[in-house]
Order: C-alpha cells, then structure tokens, then sequence
C-alpha cells in the first residue's frame, strides 16, 4: 500500500450516499492503494468517484482536459463544500494563484509549467483525467505530471481508452500512476511491447506477455463498462433540439437522404 495504512483510511471507507455502489466500491479502492487505474467508460461516474476519495489531509490537484473544467469543478463543490478550490491560468507558474487553496485544477496543455505546483509533499490526491493523453513520455505534459506524481500520497488515473493494443504507449500511463513500480520503458517494453534493438534504435512492437500483463494490471486496475453497471444508472433522457440550416445546408440534406 506504499504510504496508505488501513488504520488511517477506515473511519473514511463508509459508503457515501449520493453514489452509486460501484463509485463507492472504485472510492474504496482509491483509498486503500497508492496508485489505482479507473478505466471506466465515459459518463459512469468517474469524476465523482475521484473527487470523493479526496480526504481533506492535504492538497487535491486535478489534471485534465480544459474542456471538463466545470465538470471537475462542480464535483469538487458538490463533494467538499467550502473548501477553497481554484483552477491555475496562464504558461508562468504563478504561486500567488494557488495560494491558500485545498483544491486545485490545472489543464494539460500548462501541466508543463506548473509540474508539482510547489505543493510538495503536501499533495495528498492527484487525479490524472484522461490520463491516455500522456502516453507520450518525453511531452512536456508528461513531465509536468511525473513531477507531481513523485509527490503524492496517492494518485488515480482515469480513462475510458485504455491502450491495451499498445503497451508501449502504456508504459508512461502506468508509471505516472505508481512511479517506479514498473521498471523503465525499455525493460517494460521488451517484456510487454516485443521491444527489441532496431538498425535505428529501440523498437516496439505488437503486445507481448499478455497475460502476465493484465495478471499485475488487476492489482492497480479498475475496469468498468456500462453493461457491468447498467442496473444503477439512471434512465437514458433523450431531447430534440431545432436548428436552423441555410438553403445550402438543406439541399445537402435532401441529397443525403435521397442516399439514405
């Protein structure tokens, strides 16, 4: 459990009411391990699930897509209400912007610039969202994210494309969530990847050692598909939205549907 003691997460392994019992079971999870793998497909749940494992004995940095900013944000709310939570802006690390904060979002494309945002050892949740956006070892975002992920008490890593067909990819995915554990990305690769000397350096190949592979990915894994949680999750609302089209866009419509 690396720095996690059970004595320290029990009083705080009690479901929470406002989640589902598969988000309180992935929250369990969360809790009791030093670095944990969601990759649960999108809209089950996974952003609430890590914004309720964080437990008020440190720091929270999120790391994700711009887009999911407010998604992020209203959870964080919703699951800590009057904690102070800010979201970072701008390419210079400011430490005026995070000054005071609980709870702090930063987005990929600065991830870079802020790295462990002088949080230090005080960083007791990073949550990497979409966490297959750092396959790529040597970006500048993956750096940044390896920086904090040396720091903190636990990590989680969530995605709904887990890189299965390229282990290679999976490597740095893997090592942001429990740095060290996995070796370095040649011994990685050429047990999991067929990596090998190539005329013109390492080269990678198609997934080796498979079941080896997902036998040490169970232990830090979560994996989840909505037909394994169909029965908890809400009924399917469908609306209809009118949009205006151009006389152009229109005769482009009746052309398809004359296909169709």
């Amino acid at each position: 459990l690396g720095e996690i003691r059970l004595e320290d997460i029990q009083p705080f392994l009690e479901p929470i009411g406002f989640l589902r019992d598969y988000q309180n079971k992935g929250r369990r999870q969360i809790l009791s391990k030093a670095g944990t793998l969601l990759a649960w497909q999108q809209r089950i749940g996974k952003s609430a699930t890590c914004a309720s494992s964080y437990l008020g004995k440190g720091k929270l940095l999120v790391v994700a897509p711009l887009s999911v900013r407010p998604v992020w944000m209203q959870w964080i709310e919703r699951c800590h209400p009057g904690i102070k939570a800010i979201y970072v802006t701008g390419r210079e690390f400011d430490p005026e912007q995070i000054k005071g904060a609980d709870a702090i979002f930063c987005h990929y494309d600065i991830m870079g610039q802020w790295g462990s945002m002088g949080i230090g050892r005080d960083l007791e949740l990073l949550v990497l969202d979409e966490i297959h956006l750092l396959s790529n070892l040597s970006s500048k975002r993956s750096k940044g994210c390896m920086m904090a992920s040396t720091f903190a008490k636990r990590i989680v890593g969530a995605t709904g494309t887990p890189l299965w067909n390229k282990p290679a990819g999976f490597f740095n995915v893997l090592d942001n969530i429990c740095p060290g554990a996995w070796g370095n990305f040649w011994r990685f690769t050429a047990r999991y990847a067929s990596g090998r000397k190539g005329d013109f350096g390492w080269i990678t190949g198609e997934p080796s050692n498979t079941q080896e592979l997902r036998g040490r990915l169970s232990e830090v894994m979560s994996i989840l598909t909505w037909r394994d949680v169909l029965g908890q999750l809400p009924d399917i609302q469908r609306s209809v939205e009118v949009a205006e089209v151009t006389y152009r866009q229109k005769l482009e419509l009746d052309k398809l549907q004359l296909v169709i």
